[in-house]
């Protein structure tokens, strides 16, 4: 389970003035199931984007944008723990109870002093290491993309694109997924213009195990090249 909170005191980080920086925490309610070098980790912190940071989290990819249109350029970011990405961390964690990787708003509040917005655990593919299906972000016109693909005969690309035109969250604007077969694709859109749609209920993970719901656009694609 991850915290953010803006009451940090204790770290073995060399940093100033912590308790003017909201922090990400990383707590179980049974570290024993952690091995000893992940238990470090999670005790241990540093200072990124303006934030304070539990070491058992790395930065995966950010990307600098305007979020709530103030016309300061904040941050956007993933957070993926070390569990996901090295199997020593794991090894006594069930595969269920492994925890997901982060998408983090940061709000820049200047002076190098930014404050988390939302952190949102359901964006994000949370295979573990190489598996993992997430391929970055990208700015557009309406605000920024999170991008997710896996396969190579029979691919898929899932691209969900995130408006930042409201002040205080995110709202999805469009899906454009993408089903292929050797040389042959389809490409379908889902828009969603133009209030948005909440983020809040996507499981981004459900629909990857599905294979994005590619596999009757697969066989479509089979029977045409025949």
């Amino acid at each position: 389970m991850s915290i953010a909170c803006s009451d940090f005191k204790n770290t073995k980080a060399d940093l100033t003035n912590v308790n003017h920086f909201d922090t990400i925490k990383f707590e179980m309610p049974n570290l024993n199931e952690l091995d000893d070098s992940c238990v470090t980790a999670s005790k241990s912190y540093y200072k990124r984007f303006g934030l304070v940071l539990s070491q058992y989290y790395i930065v995966e990819d950010s990307l600098a944008i305007d979020l709530n249109s103030d016309s300061k350029i904040d941050t956007v970011f993933v957070l993926s723990p070390v569990s996901l990405q090295f199997v020593e961390c794991n090894k006594l964690l069930r595969f269920d109870s492994l925890p997901n990787r982060l998408l983090v708003e940061a709000l820049n509040y200047g002076n190098g002093v930014s404050r988390i917005r939302k952190i949102y655990d359901n964006l994000i593919s949370n295979a573990g290491g190489v598996l993992s299906k997430y391929n970055g972000m990208n700015i557009t016109s309406e605000g920024f993309a999170i991008n997710h693909q896996a396969g190579s005969r029979y691919s898929w690309e899932y691209s969900m694109i995130l408006s930042t035109k409201e002040s205080d969250s995110l709202r999805l604007i469009q899906i454009i997924k993408k089903c292929s077969f050797d040389e042959t694709e389809k490409k379908i859109s889902y828009n969603y213009y133009p209030n948005g749609k909440s983020v809040a209920n996507i499981k981004i993970n459900d629909t990857i195990n599905l294979q994005c719901n590619c596999d009757s656009i697969w066989h479509q694609l089979e029977k045409e090249k025949k």
